[in-house]
């Protein structure tokens, strides 16, 4: 499932059967989660809106919004477990600020939300 992701071949209409796969296999959060890493911020953009069923630039700028809380409510209901859902919010937070560290309150205070 990971494997597939990585390839080119892959056409943007097959990704919503792509993200129902993840899903069903319960993969989704490992899936965004290797996209992150990858630093394949497009796809993990696209993925992520395929699978809330909202708009890339809404994605966008919920990805970078301060708290997280949005972030969270949206993966939630996706079903990404809260361990992946923590690392990609450290990450994009990482990204976001170009720091090493995230602080520890934006991430205990998403963590209790």
């Amino acid at each position: 499932m990971i494997g597939a992701i990585g390839s080119d071949e892959n056409q943007e209409a097959d990704v919503a059967v792509q993200v129902e796969v993840a899903t069903r296999k319960g993969g989704l959060g490992k899936v965004l989660l290797t996209l992150l890493q990858s630093a394949d911020i497009s796809r993990f953009t696209t993925w992520s809106a395929v699978a809330s069923h909202r708009r890339e630039d809404l994605v966008r700028k919920i990805m970078f919004e301060e708290g997280g809380e949005c972030l969270a409510a949206i993966f939630k209901a996706i079903g990404v477990d809260r361990d992946d859902f923590l690392e990609i919010f450290v990450l994009l937070r990482q990204g976001r600020l170009g720091e090493k560290r995230t602080p520890e309150g934006q991430v205990k205070r998403v963590a209790e939300f």
